[in-house]
C-alpha cells in the first residue's frame, strides 16, 4: 500500500512540473510576442520530451527554454537565443520576488 501512495505522489509532482513548464512557456511566449501557435508548439514539444525522458535527468528550466526557442523556429517566428534566455531570466527573477513577498513592479 505504501508503494502505491509513493507512486501517486511522484505522479502528482511530475504532473505539477509539466503544468508549471507549460505555464512558463506561455508566459515566455507572451513576453517574446510570439503567436499562440508557437506557444502551443513549445508546450507540445515539452510534453513529448518528458513523455520519454525523466525530470530527474533533465532540468525543466533548460528544456522550457529550448522548447520555446525551437517552437519559434518551427513556426517561422524566429527569436534570438539571447532574447529567449533574457526573458526566462526575467521570469525567474519575478518568481523569486513573488516568493519573497516583496512588491513586484512588472
Amino acid at each position: 500500500m505504501a508503494w502505491i501512495e509513493k507512486q501517486k505522489s511522484f505522479h502528482r509532482r511530475f504532473q505539477n512540473l509539466r503544468f508549471f513548464g507549460c505555464s512558463l512557456i506561455q508566459e515566455g511566449a507572451v513576453l517574446l510576442k510570439l503567436p499562440q501557435v508557437a506557444a502551443a508548439t513549445g508546450q507540445i514539444l515539452f510534453q513529448r520530451f518528458y513523455y520519454l525522458k525523466s525530470f530527474l535527468k533533465f532540468r525543466y528550466e533548460h528544456t522550457v527554454m529550448a522548447c520555446l526557442l525551437l517552437a519559434s523556429k518551427i513556426e517561422e517566428e524566429p527569436r534570438r537565443t539571447r532574447d529567449v534566455y533574457n526573458v526566462f531570466y526575467r521570469l525567474e527573477q519575478l518568481h523569486k520576488l513573488r516568493e519573497s513577498g516583496r512588491p513586484v513592479n512588472e
